[in-house]
C-alpha cells in the first residue's frame, strides 16, 4: 500500500500515466523492491524460491527496459 498526498482524487488511467508524482513512486517502488530481492540472494534456498516463481517477470524486465541493466544484471540467475 502506498499513501501519497499528491494524488489526485479523481483517478483515472490517463490521470496517473501523466502524474509526475506517480513516475517518483514507481522509481521508489522498484528500488525498495530490488533491495529486497539483494537482500533475498543470501539465503541461497529463500532466493531460488523466489527467483523459480518469478524468474519470468525479472527476465521480462530486462526486455521491456523497465529496469536499468547494471542493477538487474546483479539478481539475475539462469536457471
Amino acid at each position: 500500500m502506498i499513501d501519497s498526498d499528491d494524488l489526485p482524487l479523481n483517478v483515472s488511467r490517463e490521470t496517473l500515466q501523466n502524474n509526475s508524482q506517480m513516475k517518483v513512486i514507481k522509481k521508489k517502488i522498484l528500488g525498495k523492491v530490488l533491495d529486497m530481492i539483494k537482500n533475498l540472494m543470501d539465503n541461497d534456498s529463500d532466493y531460488l524460491t523466489f527467483y523459480k516463481e518469478y524468474g519470468k517477470s525479472l527476465k521480462m524486465g530486462i526486455l521491456e527496459n523497465q529496469v536499468p541493466p547494471k542493477t538487474i544484471k546483479k539478481i539475475m540467475t539462469f536457471l
